[in-house]
C-alpha cells in the first residue's frame, strides 16, 4: 500500500481529500470476501507458473538461433527475446501488485533463476545437437549465453524500479 499512499500524496487535492481515498481504498480491501482473495492469489500462482513455462518454451525456441547464429547476431537475438520477454512478465506482475498492493520480488528472482537453467541446459544441448547434425557453428558457452539472456529478461524490472525510486525521490523533495 506504500505506493499507492505516495501516489495519492503526488494528487493535487486537499489532505482530507487524500485521508478520504485511501480510507475508501482500505475499506474496499478489508471488505473482499474469501473468494476475491483466493481469486487473487490463485491469478498470481497462474501466472507465475504460466511465467515459467513460457520461459521453458522460449529456451526451446532459441535451439535454431543457436544452431545458426554465432557472436554479434546471436547475442542480439538473445538480447530482444529476452527483453521483450521480460517487459511482458515485468509489465503482467506491476498489474498484479496493483490489485495486492505487495511487491513479490521472490518470484521475479525464481523466474531468472529458471531461465538461467533453463537457458543452460537448452545451451548445452545445442551444442551437442551441433556436434551430432555436424553444424559448423562452433560452440557456444552456456555461461555468457545464459547469463546475456536472464539480464536481459530482468532489465525491463531494474528499470521500472529504478524509474519508481526516481519518482519516490522527487516526490520527497
Amino acid at each position: 500500500m506504500e505506493s499507492l499512499k505516495e501516489t495519492v500524496a503526488q494528487k493535487p487535492w486537499s489532505s482530507e481529500e487524500k485521508e478520504r481515498v485511501l480510507g475508501i481504498i482500505e475499506r474496499g480491501r478489508e471488505k473482499k470476501t474469501k473468494k476475491t482473495r483466493f481469486l487473487d492469489e490463485f491469478v498470481y500462482w497462474v501466472f507465475l507458473f504460466i511465467s515459467i513455462l513460457g520461459n521453458f518454451v522460449l529456451s526451446v525456441v532459441l535451439v535454431p538461433f543457436m544452431l545458426i547464429l554465432t557472436g554479434f547476431y546471436l547475442f542480439a537475438v538473445l538480447f530482444i527475446i529476452g527483453f521483450a520477454f521480460g517487459l511482458l512478465i515485468n509489465s503482467i506482475m506491476r498489474e498484479i501488485q496493483k490489485i495486492e498492493a505487495k511487491k513479490h520480488i521472490i518470484p521475479i528472482l525464481l523466474i531468472v533463476a529458471l531461465a538461467l537453467i533453463n537457458v543452460y541446459i537448452i545451451t548445452t544441448f545445442t551444442n551437442r545437437l551441433e556436434v551430432l547434425l555436424e553444424v559448423a557453428t562452433p560452440a557456444h558457452n552456456p555461461i555468457i549465453i545464459s547469463a546475456t539472456y536472464a539480464l536481459a529478461f530482468i532489465l525491463p524490472y531494474l528499470f521500472s524500479e529504478y524509474r519508481l525510486a526516481m519518482k519516490r525521490r522527487a516526490a520527497s523533495s
